[in-house]
């Protein structure tokens, strides 16, 4: 009785990832945390890296049609992927990053992906849309500040539209902002 009580008690199926956000209030010494589990599979093995800067980048998505090229000279940045043997195994394109740290103190957390079926017949995802696999490259790379980082990546999505339904956090020393992509063409950022 006691087995079976606990195997049912216990999560079967990953819902997909879970962020974590404590604010300043919450916390004994009034710093923020935030980050993120990964509860899509057992076990992925992940590569801690850094991305050197790159002049004029090009990003494109494996998962959308997504294509931006920034003009100009990137930051350098840590990130969190998975190991390349996760994917293909060839590292082309590299496993998206999920986490990193820009050399301006931004930090980001991406992603918890979402869906709402409703939302979508209104405001379907769209084919060319940024994606989860392009978001810390592009904002990391890019971002001076938090508030910045939510400003270019909603412009992002303004231009391009979204791939994915997704919730990310950028933080830097002075702000934390949750991004919600709400939908194709929806985003706010709190």
């Amino acid at each position: 009785m006691l087995a079976a009580a606990l195997l049912t008690a216990m999560p079967l199926d990953a819902l997909a990832c879970t962020q974590i956000y404590m604010g300043s209030d919450l916390t004994a010494t009034g710093d923020t945390h935030v980050g993120r589990s990964e509860d899509f599979g057992t076990r992925y093995a992940k590569c801690f890296g850094v991305q050197e800067p790159m002049t004029n980048p090009t990003y494109i998505s494996e998962e959308s049609a997504f294509n931006y090229t920034f003009e100009g000279t990137t930051y350098r940045y840590t990130y969190v992927r998975d190991a390349t043997a996760e994917w293909d195994g060839t590292g082309t394109p590299a496993p998206y990053s999920e986490a990193g740290t820009n050399e301006n103190g931004v930090s980001l957390s991406s992603t918890e992906t979402y869906t709402n079926d409703a939302v979508l017949v209104v405001d379907p995802y769209s084919g060319e849309g940024i994606g989860e696999f392009n978001i810390a490259d592009v904002v990391l790379g890019q971002a001076e500040s938090a508030r910045d980082g939510v400003e270019l990546l909603g412009s992002i999505v303004d231009r391009y539209g979204s791939d994915h339904a997704n919730q990310i956090i950028i933080a830097d020393s002075a702000e934390t902002w949750v991004f919600m992509q709400l939908s194709g063409t929806q985003w706010c950022a709190i």
